[in-house]
């Protein structure tokens, strides 16, 4: 099987809810790539990394061991 393949079947079993969980765990590690803006230094980086953990724990569990 290929890879394009085996990530399409992946994301079929993909909700909405998992789509939207995604971005938002994009949009925390961006930010937490992002750090060097200077209202962005006030926050712990440690929020960041757990917000973006949190979105995307659902997202794995669906991917990889539904």
């Amino acid at each position: 099987m290929s890879l394009f393949t085996w990530s399409n079947e992946l994301v079929k079993k993909l909700s909405w809810i998992d789509v939207k969980l995604t971005a938002w765990g994009g949009i925390f590690i961006g930010l937490l790539l992002a750090r060097w803006i200077p209202w962005l230094s006030e926050v712990n980086v440690w929020y960041l990394i757990v917000l973006g953990g949190l979105c995307l724990i659902k997202v794995y569990y669906v991917l990889f061991f539904k």
